[in-house]
């Protein structure tokens, strides 16, 4: 069983499950890894 079916749905909100994630990082390369994490269709 993995991390997503221990969560509590979330009917009403949205169509996929999520999960809260807090990234530390310098500001410097922060608008770049957003934009990765972005293309990836992770964030």
């Amino acid at each position: 069983m993995g991390v997503f079916d221990q969560l509590p749905p979330m009917d009403h909100m949205v169509s996929e499950k999520m999960c809260f994630v807090h990234l530390i990082m310098p500001a410097k390369s922060s608008r770049l890894a957003v934009t990765y994490l972005g293309e990836l269709g992770l964030l």
